[in-house]
């Protein structure tokens, strides 16, 4: 598949290639500044669904960094899937990529899956510095029922075969209407062994407790929902209490969905940029009492 980023990134953006040991990876960045946003992006999607943002001022804040899954996008498939597509298998292989390209003070971007991606980096990734989650409700072990809405997207995203329809109501239910040829291409190029072993995966109890991981975590977190969005269940977040969440709430960016960098860039970028200056200048706004529920906007 090709990469469709505008030509007047990809003129100034730097590619490169990890070889890591799950596999062959591929990172793009651009921009440069002391620290580092890595945008992790959701199952079977690519990097390519984050061009709003590498096509912002957001360059001009740091060094923005975007890595193709393992299976997914510009990236090879798994060399060994069992072990890889999984959450705690993808983070490795995450973190095994950015050592090599010396991502230190990091903030970690993640989307959907690449939230929970970055849930389970945290312990294990010096470099983080904060923590940016876009529809991903951290749940529980075996509690996916409580951050989530119940429908059919549920079902295809461990479904190993797509068909054209599938593809086309999947990236409806994800990213949003209107969604380009080369993101539908990147949803047909997606590793078929991925859905069903990451789903398996949950089902074995692989990974961190993801509520208790976050309501541990001591670094920084922004919560940008779209307020509109039909995976996710957004008062769920309302249960969580963070250390330190960024202005003492969960974001809601009005009129958009699960994907609010895309339906609604303007307002996720503004929002990300204060977050990105307020982690660089060490001032983070946090809610007046620790341990507090996050507050939605």
């Amino acid at each position: 598949m090709q990469n469709h980023i505008p030509q007047r990134i990809r003129d100034t953006a730097i590619a490169f290639r990890a070889e890591t040991s799950h596999g062959s990876l591929s990172l793009q960045a651009v921009g440069e500044g002391p620290l580092t946003a890595v945008f992790i992006h959701g199952n079977s999607w690519c990097s390519e669904v984050f061009d709003r943002q590498f096509a912002s001022t957001l360059s001009g804040r740091g060094r923005l960094v975007s890595i193709d899954l393992p299976g997914h996008g510009l990236s090879g498939n798994a060399i060994d899937p069992l072990r890889t597509y999984t959450r705690p298998g993808l983070a490795d292989a995450c973190i095994e990529a950015l050592a090599q390209i010396d991502a230190n003070n990091a903030v970690l971007v993640g989307w959907s899956l690449g939230g929970h991606i970055a849930i389970e980096m945290l312990s294990r990734y010096p470099g983080a510095r904060a923590l940016a989650l876009i529809g991903t409700p951290p749940v529980p072990s075996g509690g996916m029922a409580l951050g989530f809405n119940a429908g059919p997207h549920l079902a295809l995203a461990s479904q190993p075969d797509f068909s054209g329809a599938d593809t086309r109501r999947f990236a409806h239910a994800t990213l949003g209407g209107n969604v380009r040829s080369s993101l539908l291409a990147a949803i047909q190029r997606t590793d078929t062994r991925f859905r069903p072993r990451l789903f398996d995966g949950m089902r074995e109890g692989l990974g961190v407790d993801q509520k208790e991981a976050i309501e541990r975590c001591d670094v920084p977190i922004a919560v940008l929902n779209g307020s509109l969005d039909p995976i996710v269940n957004l008062d769920y977040f309302d249960s969580i209490r963070f250390r330190r969440l960024w202005k003492g709430k969960c974001h809601r960016i009005a009129n958009s969905a699960h994907a609010p960098f895309r339906d609604a860039p303007d307002a996720f970028n503004a929002l990300m940029g204060d977050f990105f200056d307020d982690v660089d200048k060490g001032c983070i706004p946090i809610a007046a009492a620790a341990h507090q529920p996050g507050r939605r906007q």
